[in-house]
């Protein structure tokens, strides 16, 4: 319920790049097609991967470094929702 999906989808233009990958990022990307790379008993948390692909397609949209996409990815609106982050 409190998403940035879930609240603010409407701020962003549906058929932008940034629109696109809120509707359909998970649908592209899902967390299941990559759990076969990842052992459960070992290792620590990790983000989704299905999360990271996203945030890369972003930062590689944008062409910006490590660092900027993780401040985009805490401050700004149109990264938020795609990330479905909070």
């Amino acid at each position: 319920i409190f998403s940035a999906r879930n609240q603010y989808l409407d701020l962003i233009d549906s058929e932008s790049f940034y629109g696109l990958l809120a509707r359909h990022g998970e649908e592209l990307f899902s967390d299941y097609d990559f759990e076969d790379l990842y052992d459960k008993g070992n290792g620590r948390p990790c983000i989704p991967p299905g999360q990271m692909f996203v945030l890369m397609l972003l930062q590689m949209y944008e062409n910006c470094s490590d660092y900027k996409a993780i401040e985009n990815s805490r401050f700004d609106i149109r990264w938020l929702v795609p990330l479905d982050l909070q």
